[in-house]
């Protein structure tokens, strides 16, 4: 018996949220999407996430996740009762689990369900630290992650609780709670996205002067980018062979089986953004919005 309705969770739910198992991971330097300096500003200054087609199909497809899982394992799956768990003792750890199944050597079960684009002999590793941490908060003794894989593959590995996973877990969340959302004090930054995060603008006429590790790091990428130089007109030249062998032909074959393509697009309509603002400039003007600059890395 299955059961995968829909569970629209409420806003103010996700408001409460402290520190979940996507969040676990990014803390502990595990979430391949989030990094624990952004794992910190979601809590301390959330704001409104964007939306990617990503994030929709993963919403949408957990119910299918959840059918195919139901299927393979002939158990019974449902919703969780609340769409918010809080752990009874460290109330900064929240769990929002996926479904809940049950095992007969484990009982009840976590169900996380993942869609991925890639081929996986193994469940990732951010998606392990999230199942145990709905383990610890839910008080289970086993969980369950099951995947679809391009859509078309689905996979599932079922794995017991491991105190000792959790025990580095709640020490990694307590010490993060106290220093750095209690404490105020902003985790160190690890990524790109973490400086433009942080540093969203730069201090006009400020300068650093390079130290002998930045002088050396910016060598090395000067010789990266020079090598790239040359690749690129290495292909372009190759590229250029070739167009010129095809002329009008449409592809380059040997033993009947395509090498190269070059084909015309089809044709297409294109809206003439500037021929528009000319003539009904008052309209264009009507549906422009204010679009914060970005910052723009540069070798000089």
């Amino acid at each position: 018996m299955t059961h995968t309705q829909e569970l629209i969770t409420p806003a103010s739910v996700y408001a409460q949220r402290k520190i979940g198992g996507t969040t676990m991971a990014a803390i502990m330097g595990l979430n391949p999407f989030s990094s624990p300096y952004q794992a910190w500003r979601e809590i301390v200054q959330p704001v409104e996430r964007d939306d990617n087609k990503y994030m929709r199909a993963g919403r949408k497809l957990e119910r299918i996740v959840a059918e195919y899982y139901a299927e393979e394992t002939d158990r019974e799956v449902w919703m969780p009762e609340k769409p918010l768990y809080v752990h009874p003792e460290y109330d900064f750890l929240t769990a929002m689990p996926d479904r809940l199944t049950r095992s007969g050597s484990n009982g009840i079960l976590v169900l996380e369900c993942k869609t991925t684009q890639k081929h996986l002999e193994e469940p990732e590793i951010h998606w392990h630290i999230q199942a145990q941490h709905y383990c610890n908060v839910l008080g289970l003794e086993g969980c369950a992650i099951a995947w679809l894989e391009r859509g078309l593959e689905f996979r599932y590995l079922e794995c017991e609780r491991n105190d000792d996973i959790i025990s580095m877990m709640v020490e990694f969340a307590s010490a993060f709670w106290r220093d750095n959302v209690l404490g105020g004090t902003p985790p160190r930054l690890t990524t790109a996205d973490d400086v433009v995060l942080a540093f969203p603008k730069h201090t006009g006429g400020k300068g650093l002067e390079a130290t002998p590790e930045a002088l050396e790091v910016y060598t090395a990428l000067q010789g990266v980018q020079q090598k790239m130089k040359g690749l690129e007109e290495e292909k372009e030249a190759l590229q250029t062979s070739l167009k010129l062998l095809l002329r009008d032909n449409e592809a380059l074959t040997y033993d009947g089986e395509a090498l190269v393509t070059w084909k015309a697009a089809k044709d297409s309509l294109a809206f003439d953004a500037e021929n528009f603002k000319q003539q009904h400039p008052d309209l264009w003007a009507q549906f422009q919005k204010p679009r914060s600059g970005s910052r723009r890395f540069l070798i000089k």
